[in-house]
């Protein structure tokens, strides 16, 4: 009985990490910029759609086309470019210390996501890092985690790609090697003899809800990342789903996806037309308690739903394609029973987190558009953190 109980745990686990149940899409033909739409799909439904194969596309265009009658456009999906989310391939985290896992040594202009899709690092015989395509076969550095000489890099003079190069360090020694300080670059550098190798450090697009799917489902020539800001996905509705990448900005229609937590509400189109446009500096919005026009300040309160670890005071940074949100805040735990509430339904209990936020973008945005920017990552912190995805987050002025 005992082992038939575990044996239950075991699938149940399995399902609960692998794609076990058809995703309910939504499609919504306002349009929208990805971060709004994103924004819109958390609080009605669970998020902006993942896609994990060709049986979910299929779900998705046919939902569009059944709804609207033939929708053939672009729509928003989840998977978004972050192209700061740089990690190493080595992830022991007792391997690095005094934040040694953020050391680089990156080319001039480096690096820069060349037609879209340079996810792989690679260092030359100077010592210095360019991205590049992962499917680009190179030699590579292995790192033998076992070895008992001072020499732990051992070079592979066999042209693979990034993936397969991961794979032969993982079988025959350790992993591919992380670089950790310049003596461990110039030490490598040593060994290139004057070529360019594979190193350990990757990233890959994210989804929205932070699901793993790896399926990729683009069109011939995508990504392609025209102009250098071209950092979130669109599907092709007219074109059998086909993926391509776009500027954040745009405005388009988009699919969430999950159960409506109640009868949704259709997004709210401004009236007014703001055009982005990148500024240097950025223009700094009032309040500014900053002298640095580069980055923004403001203290703000946000009132959450949910569970939070009353009167502890955190920092955080996170960074979106918009920009980087730096915050430190405190909560505390406040009764609140929102008007019109029946005397069968408990009251919210709600947590007020005090934010001192600096935000620092190379465009400009709105206040508002700052506001909504912060309300969303401090949504997806509090996601990691465990909470629920339906978790609502708000973002309000602070009475004086």
């Amino acid at each position: 009985m005992k082992w038939r109980q575990s044996l239950l745990l075991l699938f149940t686990g399995l399902c609960v990490l692998t794609h076990c149940l058809p995703l309910q899409y939504h499609f919504i033909s306002t349009r929208l910029p990805w971060l709004k739409a994103q924004t819109y799909c958390r609080e009605q439904y669970t998020d902006l759609a993942t896609v994990f194969d060709i049986e979910d596309t299929n779900r998705l265009v046919n939902t569009a086309q059944d709804s609207t009658g033939g929708f053939t456009e672009k729509a928003w999906i989840g998977l978004h470019d972050n192209l700061t989310s740089w990690r190493w391939s080595f992830s022991d985290s007792g391997y690095y210390r005094d934040k040694e896992g953020d050391y680089r040594n990156w080319y001039f202009g480096q690096p820069d996501n060349f037609l879209g899709d340079q996810m792989c690092v690679k260092m030359w015989g100077g010592g210095v890092w360019e991205d590049s395509s992962c499917f680009l076969r190179n030699p590579f550095i292995c790192y033998d985690g076992t070895s008992s000489t001072n020499e732990p890099f051992i070079l592979v003079e066999q042209d693979m790609s990034w993936r397969d190069a991961q794979l032969y360090c993982r079988k025959h020694y350790t992993d591919l090697a992380s670089v950790r300080n310049q003596k461990e670059n110039q030490e490598i550098q040593l060994l290139t003899r004057n070529g360019g190798v594979w190193i350990g450090l990757y990233r890959t697009r994210l989804w929205s809800d932070h699901s793993q799917s790896t399926y990729r489902h683009w069109k011939a020539g995508q990504p392609d990342n025209v102009g250098g800001r071209q950092s979130c996905v669109a599907t092709d509705l007219g074109d059998a789903g086909l993926w391509s990448d776009e500027q954040c900005d745009r405005e388009l229609a988009f699919i969430c996806y999950g159960e409506n937590n109640e009868t949704p509400e259709k997004p709210v189109l401004s009236t007014t037309t703001t055009t982005v446009t990148p500024v240097t500096p950025v223009t700094p919005v009032t309040p500014v308690t900053s002298t640095n026009t580069s980055s923004r300040e403001t203290s703000s309160s946000s009132f959450l739903s949910t569970t939070v670890s009353p009167n502890k005071t955190t920092s955080t940074e996170t960074e979106s394609a918009a920009g980087r949100v730096s915050a430190e805040f405190s909560s505390s735990e406040q009764p609140f029973t929102s008007k019109g509430t029946s005397s069968s339904e408990q009251p919210v209990t709600e947590h007020v987190i005090k934010l001192r936020v600096t935000f620092t973008s190379k465009i400009q945005l709105s206040q508002d558009g700052i506001k909504e920017l912060v309300s969303v990552e401090f949504h997806n912190l509090l996601t990691e953190m465990g909470l629920p995805a339906s978790i609502k987050v708000s973002v309000k002025r602070p009475v004086k």
